[in-house]
Parts: C-alpha cells; structure tokens; sequence
C-alpha cells in the first residue's frame, strides 16, 4: 500500500445512515496514514442490497455510479465489510464492472500503516475488550488475523477471543438483509450473542469493523440494559496513537 498515492474514503449507507461519526472517525485515521485522502460526501449505495434482493441490473447501476465518482483517485477505502466484498469480488466477478482503482477496507490499510511504521500505537488502553469477525469481512473476504494483529499491538489492551471467532464467528444478526426482512429475529440473534457469548468474558468493549454489525450489537445491548460497548476498530488504534 503506498500511502503517498491519491486515497478515497468511502463510506457507505450504514456509516452515514445508522452509525452518526463514525465516518469523519475512519477520515481522521486516514488522514494520518495517507498524505492525500479526500472523503466521498454524494450519497451514492454500493448497491449490495439490490444484488442480495436479486436485482443485478439495479446493483450493478450503483456501481457504475459510484466508479464514476472515484475513477481520478488510486486507492479506495472503505469501513464496510460489505461495500468492500461489492467493490472487491462481486463488481468483477459477478456484475463485470472491472476498475483499475485498488479497493481496502479500513482494516487493510491500519494493518499495513501498523505493521510498517506509518502509524506507531504508543499510548496504554487499558481496557478488556473482545473482538466480533464481521461474515462480509473474516468468512467470506479472509480478512481475519490483521484485526487481531492490530488489537494485539496495542500497549495495555486486555483482549480475549470469543469461543466462536474467525470463519466459526456467529453472525451478528444484520447480514443478508436479516435486519430488513426479519428485524425480531435480527434482535433476537444479537441479543442471544451478547448473553452467550460476550457477557461470559467480563469485558467492557466489544471491537469490531463493521458499522452495521456495530448498530445491531448496539441496539441489542440498550434493549438488555448492558454496560458494554461497541467500539469500531478504528476508534480503540486511535485512543492508542493520540488522534
């Protein structure tokens, strides 16, 4: 990843929808990772839920929309497990929208700027905290261990994995329009993974690197009463870097 190259945020519907600042959070980090990043303010869906729905013609409009906004910039990033999988393997592989743009997620990029120095996590955060694998991000795009390199490098921090983690990782109860279609249930999965799963652990913080994974486990938590938090991953390297 050459960080002096001519960098997007992209942030997608559920970081401007459903989670308030988590966007210009993501922003702030990449500005201290890229010396050229702009952020995409338009409005435009990558268009995952009209390929989930099945409407491929709709899905791959959105993409060819959305390319059209970020065709003059070198690298594209996104916090959202799902824009990334559009971006990365469902444009090229199941829509044939080809971009010569190269796409991360957050997550990529912090794993590079971590593992080579560009940014150095020096401050204590000294909480206890485990991490939920997103589907859209661990299972079916792979990205697994640079989450938990990037957890583990920060000075302080208690984390402890979940029974189930990586590909096993339960689904929060958002993907594959859940949420949309069968919100009780949706609720209820969520909430059965916080009794079952995160609870046990004693921690005060779930981490993770999804904004609708965060708004679901979110939501689950205040209808149970918890006093855990959902922490985006870019929050917690932040508290450790000073940003």
């Amino acid at each position: 990843m050459a960080t002096c190259m001519k960098a997007v945020l992209f942030p997608g519907c559920a970081a401007n929808d459903l989670v308030q600042g988590l966007g210009d959070l993501w922003f702030r980090i990449l500005n201290k990772i890229f010396t050229d990043v702009d952020y995409l303010k338009e409005r435009i869906c990558c268009g995952m839920p009209f390929l989930l729905s099945g409407r491929y013609e709709q899905a791959a409009k959105c993409g060819e929309k959305l390319l059209s906004f970020v065709e003059n910039y070198d690298i594209l990033i996104t916090g959202c497990p799902s824009c990334y999988r559009m971006l990365k393997y469902f444009y090229p592989e199941k829509l044939g929208i080809s971009s010569k743009i190269e796409v991360l997620h957050l997550v990529n990029a912090l794993y590079d700027s971590i593992r080579t120095k560009k940014i150095t996590p020096e401050k204590h955060v000294r909480i206890r905290v485990t991490y939920h694998d997103p589907c859209e991000l661990c299972r079916h795009m792979k990205i697994c261990d640079e989450p938990r390199y990037i957890l583990n490098s920060i000075p302080g921090l208690d984390f402890v994995e979940l029974e189930m983690n990586r590909s096993e990782s339960t689904c929060c109860g958002g993907g594959g329009l859940m949420r949309a279609l069968y919100p009780r249930i949706s609720q209820e999965i969520a909430i059965n993974k916080i009794l079952n799963e995160v609870a046990p652990l004693d921690v005060s913080a779930i981490v993770t690197s999804c904004p609708f994974c965060k708004y679901v486990l979110e939501d689950a938590i205040n209808f149970i009463g918890s006093s855990i938090r959902v922490m985006d991953i870019s929050e917690i390297v932040l508290m450790a870097i000073g940003g």
